[in-house]
Order: structure tokens, then C-alpha cells, then sequence
């Protein structure tokens, strides 16, 4: 297997590099290889160009385009599809996909409905990434929490706000690398992937269970194995994450907010955020 990497000069990034460097060593094909090569070009400094959302009905298209820095897209709601050098890429609840510089595409939503995502462009010190598109599952949500951090500080000017600013696009930046080039769990993801899906309805461990395909012991032992969390306690903490998200990076009222993460009222909503984030929501809005 051979693998370049180039820019290892600069001290700054050696934390950054290393990760870099023991993904390339673990790397067990050539389209490891071919991911990693790619990413390495982030390795230097990164600069935001600009951070947003789109909250769009159905039939929200946008005709062929590029840009020249690179775009991470976080889908938080709906179906994104994407017209990419003849092929076609479809991302969901959970998925993140990564634009390189330059690369020409076409993207729409599907008409089963409305499409939210949180979006933002950033130039690399680096230079370019060659190369299509990466998607990854964002697993753990860090890639949406990351993004919503970003987004909430985007006009942020103050030294600290901007340096804060920095350093979550820099992990941003190694928590993408980490999951588009590390192997996951297959049934933690397609579960998470449903919660996501079907977040504004009133899931039962019946209907995670059958997303699975297993019966309801077997999935809650193998859940909780793999992710220290019964299925049921995945879905709370899920929707609190995606509470938090809405509540900080949009100006709709906690009763519009709850149906939307499967809560049922305000006031349980208040309460789901103190049990699972130590937070109430009231001092998320006034963050917002």
C-alpha cells in the first residue's frame, strides 16, 4: 500500500497529524488509502467561509455548482440527494457528506418531505482535496453537535468566541476524518440512523427492535454491550442533543420544538433536557 502524505513540517499540527498517521497504519485497502490521501490535505490550518441551514419543503433543488473551498453538509432531517461525476448520493437523518474544493454537484431533496440540514464552507491551509465526495454515518452526533457549535458562533467576533470557533472546526474537521475512515457498528448505526429518521414519532423498543431485525432481549443485551446504553436510553439522549441543536440555532419556541424530537409537551421537554444534559431551556435560550 502506498500512501503520501506531505505538510508534516509544521509543529502546530502534530496532535492533528498523528491521528492522521495511525489512521494511515491502519488503513487496509486501497480505498482507505485513497480516503486518507484525500484528507491529509486538511491537516494544516482551516478558516470558516461560512456556516447556515436549510429548512426547505418539498421540491428544494439546487442546479449544478461548485465552490472553491470545501462544504460538510450534517443532515438533521429528510433526504438529501446528490448528482455527483454520473452517480448519485443520498444522505439521511445522521449522515454527513464532505464536498471537496472544485467538485461539481447537484443536490435535491426527495419529495416525501421537508429536508433540514446544517451546512458550512471552510478553506484548508493544505490546498485542495481531489477527489468525490465523502459520507460518513455521524455515529456518536458529534458531527451535528460540532457543526450547531459553529454555527451559533459563526458572526462571533470577540478573540475568544473566533479562537472557539477555530478549535471546533479543527475537531470537526478530525472527528470527519475518524468516521469516514473507521469501520462502525452496523446495528448501532442503522438503529441510531432510524431514531433519526422518525425522531418526531413516538418510537417504542418494539419499533427499534424491528429496525434491527432481532428480538427485543437479544437487541437490548447486544445494544447495551456495544454502547453502554439500553436502546431506550439512546433514544432519550438523542433527543435531547437534537433539542439542544434546535433550541440554540433556531428561534422556534419550545412548544414547536417538542413534537418535532418526540416529546409530547413543553414541560416534559424542559425536564428530558435537565435529566439527560444537566440543562434547562431556558439557559439554552438564552445562549441562542
Amino acid at each position: 500500500m502506498n500512501c503520501l502524505f506531505t505538510g508534516m513540517d509544521n509543529p502546530k499540527q502534530d496532535e492533528f497529524q498523528l491521528v492522521i498517521i495511525g489512521f494511515l497504519w491502519d488503513a487496509k485497502n486501497s480505498r482507505d488509502c485513497h480516503i486518507l490521501s484525500i484528507i491529509a490535505f486538511m491537516n494544516s490550518s482551516h478558516e470558516l467561509v461560512y456556516a447556515g441551514r436549510t429548512q426547505s419543503g418539498q421540491g428544494w433543488w439546487i442546479s449544478p455548482h461548485s465552490h472553491d473551498f470545501h462544504e460538510l453538509v450534517v443532515v438533521l432531517q429528510g433526504t438529501e440527494e446528490v448528482l455527483v461525476n454520473g452517480g448519485l448520493l443520498r444522505a439521511g437523518p445522521g449522515h454527513a457528506v464532505l464536498f471537496p474544493a472544485h467538485c461539481v454537484h447537484e443536490e435535491w431533496s426527495l419529495a416525501e418531505g421537508p429536508l433540514e440540514t446544517l451546512y458550512l464552507g471552510f478553506r484548508s491551509g493544505g490546498g485542495g482535496m481531489p477527489g468525490e465526495p465523502l459520507t460518513c454515518p455521524d455515529r456518536k452526533g458529534r458531527l451535528r453537535e460540532l457543526v450547531a457549535w459553529i454555527f451559533a458562533e459563526r458572526d462571533a467576533s470577540l478573540p475568544g468566541a473566533v479562537n472557539a470557533r477555530t478549535a471546533y472546526l479543527t475537531a470537526l474537521v478530525s472527528e470527519f476524518v475518524h468516521l469516514a475512515t473507521e469501520g462502525g457498528n452496523d446495528l448501532v448505526d442503522e438503529v441510531r440512523t432510524f431514531i433519526r429518521a422518525n425522531l418526531s414519532s413516538p418510537l417504542t423498543l418494539d419499533d427499534l427492535a424491528r429496525s434491527a431485525g432481532l428480538s427485543r432481549c437479544y437487541f437490548i443485551r447486544a445494544y447495551r454491550k456495544l454502547t453502554g446504553l439500553t436502546p431506550m436510553e439512546d433514544l432519550r439522549r438523542i433527543r435531547a442533543e437534537s433539542a439542544r441543536q434546535l433550541i440554540l440555532t433556531t428561534r422556534r419556541p419550545l412548544k414547536t420544538v417538542a413534537p418535532q424530537v418526540g416529546i409530547s409537551s413543553e414541560y416534559h421537554l424542559s425536564r428530558l433536557l435537565k435529566q439527560e444534559l444537566g440543562v434547562s431551556a431556558r439557559s439554552l435560550k438564552g445562549k441562542g
